[in-house]
């Protein structure tokens, strides 16, 4: 018989895929075939009649099965680009996501040089948040927290692999317990924020493969987010920013919980994502005398 090309094992995992239901079956064809052979997706679609021998279609074959069973494209390859960074993923941590690049942005339109010295990235997962903003600020020292210490491995693995590691301490907590009052220019955190009651109503993909201590926010998904706030009142320095990832409809509820400390925030703003979404909660905390908690909201163009 003839060897497979890869313009026929692709067009056979795109029907494959189709076929089960998975997101963007194409795409996720391409980009394992280009995994498997050590290439980009635009160098297999350049060589698309090169013939792959048995054992190459074989096993191209098990990652098509895997991605049809529902696992994300990112656990099967082990990575995942964010910021334009590689990032190490695995089923310890959460896939790190393209809307969650916005709190970045944020940072770097907040912070001009020299003037960000200290970070936490709290909830870190991969490190994404921390280890793309250590690399855009080179002045700073930081802290990633996770309550998982087996995310806290792959976060270190990330960080040495973007050499930064020597600059972010991983600290295994809940939260930010444990660290100094008053110590943090700046916080960020993609906290769990799905709601308890709706684990089971998400896509199959991230409800059964991504790890659901990073997914549970509890009821109405605020649990974490509000312990994050509170926490956040002391460890931040005064004049200093908080930028947290929320769920469309939570950010009234945080709202509310935040103007409860009328003297801790001076101001606390809303940025929507591209799909017009609340997504990053921004609030800055007062350098001084107590003011009103103010209110604003932004949307992402």
């Amino acid at each position: 018989p003839c060897s497979p090309t890869i313009r026929h094992i692709i067009h056979e995992g795109t029907e494959q895929l189709a076929r089960s239901g998975v997101d963007a079956p194409r795409l996720s064809a391409e980009v394992l075939v280009a995994h498997y052979l050590g290439l980009d997706r635009l160098a297999i679609l350049i060589d698309q009649d090169r013939e792959l021998d048995q054992d190459q279609a074989e096993m191209i074959a098990g990652l098509l099965r895997r991605r049809a069973a529902g696992e994300p494209v990112a656990y099967i390859t082990g990575i995942k680009e964010f910021c334009g960074l590689s990032f190490q993923v695995d089923p310890r941590v959460l896939i790190p996501r393209p809307e969650t690049e916005l709190i970045v942005e944020m940072v770097k339109d907040t912070f001009g040089p020299g003037r960000l010295t200290t970070l936490a990235d709290v909830c870190t997962g991969s490190g994404a948040l921390g280890i793309a903003l250590a690399t855009q600020f080179p002045e700073f020292c930081g802290v990633l927290t996770d309550v998982s210490c087996q995310a806290l491995h792959l976060a270190r693995i990330n960080a040495v692999r973007h050499g930064v590691a020597s600059r972010l301490a991983c600290v295994c907590t809940d939260v930010m317990a444990g660290l100094r009052m008053e110590s943090m220019d700046c916080i960020v955190a993609n906290p769990p924020y799905i709601p308890g009651e709706m684990l089971d109503r998400i896509s199959r993909e991230v409800r059964c493969f991504e790890p659901a201590i990073a997914l549970d926010g509890g009821p109405c998904g605020l649990k974490i987010s509000t312990k994050l706030l509170h926490q956040a009142s002391w460890v931040l320095k005064p004049g200093g920013w908080l930028f947290m990832e929320i769920e469309e409809g939570q950010f009234q509820p945080l709202l509310r919980e935040m103007q409860v400390s009328a003297d801790v925030w001076q101001s606390v703003a809303l940025t929507r994502d591209y799909q017009h979404l609340e997504r990053v909660v921004a609030a800055h905390k007062m350098c001084g005398s107590s003011t009103e908690c103010g209110r604003s909201e932004t949307q992402q163009t």
